[in-house]
């Protein structure tokens, strides 16, 4: 009897844990707007410059939402180490345009990496949407 109700309680836990980690996962993706099936329009260029710090700011946040989600199911792992490393990457766009005049830009290879980071989010947040 004692055997029951403990399982029990641990199936309880660990349910409610996954609970809180999607909705914490879903919340992440809309504040993100990803996982609808595409990607913001991204072309910047009849548009004022974009604010690199705002950006990396508002995508600490929403790292920090996906990293919530990891820590209660561990399913967002790849959620919130992309996030993570999105933010990392629009802090070293705000960064450099902190220091100079010019356009901010990402090495190639980061291009790339932020690239298969976005694939990576909408293809997570597609999972969440799902779920």
């Amino acid at each position: 009897m004692a055997a029951t109700l403990l399982a029990a309680a641990l199936l309880t836990a660990c349910s409610s844990g996954a609970d809180e980690g999607l909705a914490k996962a879903r919340a992440a993706c809309v504040e993100f707007g990803a996982g609808k099936g595409s990607m913001p329009n991204t072309n910047t260029d009849d548009e004022a410059p974009v604010d690199w710090a705002d950006v990396a700011d508002g995508l600490n946040d929403i790292a920090d939402t996906a990293a919530s989600a990891a820590s209660k199911d561990p399913r967002w792992n790849r959620l919130a180490d992309s996030m993570n490393t999105l933010q990392r990457l629009m802090s070293e766009l705000a960064s450099q345009q902190a220091t100079s005049s010019g356009i901010p830009a990402l090495p190639p290879e980061d291009q790339r990496l932020t690239d298969e980071k976005l694939d990576v989010v909408n293809s997570e947040c597609r999972k969440a949407r799902a779920a």
